[in-house]
């Protein structure tokens, strides 16, 4: 196993990332909360995710974006952030994973699979306060769980009986429910926009979530 303190660490940045792509896909790229993001990423100084990925220079692209775009920029990258999420109308690219499991018929609706990872939260112990604006199936409702779950298990600087059970459940959430259908939304991105910014936060949405299996099999999760 390779040194536990970098594995943490890497973990840590883990987390920040779910963060700062959870931020974007609720809100979109205008909000005070990610420019937050923004300045506390730039010192964190964590290189992360492996060599040769480039998630970190990935994320560092869209908040340099974010930080520097001229007001013409930005609102670009808005009206694209209502095409491509909001609508009106369904849009090209619908964030919960009731769409994609065949289970609304390609309708936004709520579906079995809001009610399972609502059910996963509670096992959990917690509700995410955003999830009553969201459903619970929202692609950066549960980006943002997995944040605070990763965070949970980064706590403390060893990996005792608690933290092994949250890395556990880490696994269980990714293959039970955010492997089940991201690949497809984020593919769905890439087929619906030529805008730099969100191919590159596609390529993110996809990416994240697998390195992060890779990384929880390092642990022997």
């Amino acid at each position: 196993m390779r040194d536990l303190g970098i594995l943490l660490q890497e973990f840590d940045t883990l987390g920040a990332l779910y963060s700062i792509l959870g931020v974007i896909m609720l809100s979109g790229p205008r909000t005070d909360e990610l420019r937050s993001f923004a300045n506390k990423w730039e010192q964190m100084g964590i290189e992360c995710c492996g060599e040769g990925e480039g998630a970190v220079d990935g994320i560092n692209g869209i908040l340099e974006t974010v930080r520097k775009a001229s007001n013409e920029r930005m609102q670009a990258l808005d009206l694209e952030y209502t095409r491509l999420f909001v609508g009106p109308g369904l849009p090209p690219s619908p964030q919960t994973a009731s769409y994609y499991l065949g289970e609304t018929e390609g309708k936004m609706q709520i579906g079995e699979e809001t009610s399972a990872v609502l059910g996963f939260y509670e096992k959990y112990g917690v509700v995410p306060a955003f999830e009553s604006n969201y459903p619970a199936d929202h692609i950066g409702v549960e980006f943002l769980f997995m944040a605070m779950v990763v965070g949970d298990a980064t706590g403390n600087a060893s990996i005792d009986a608690g933290a092994n059970e949250r890395f556990a459940l880490q696994f269980d959430f990714l293959q039970q429910h955010i492997m089940t259908w991201v690949p497809q939304f984020a593919a769905g991105i890439k087929k619906s926009t030529d805008d730099s910014f969100y191919l590159e936060l596609a390529r993110l949405v996809e990416a994240l979530p697998m390195r992060h299996c890779e990384k929880l099999k390092l642990l022997g999760i």
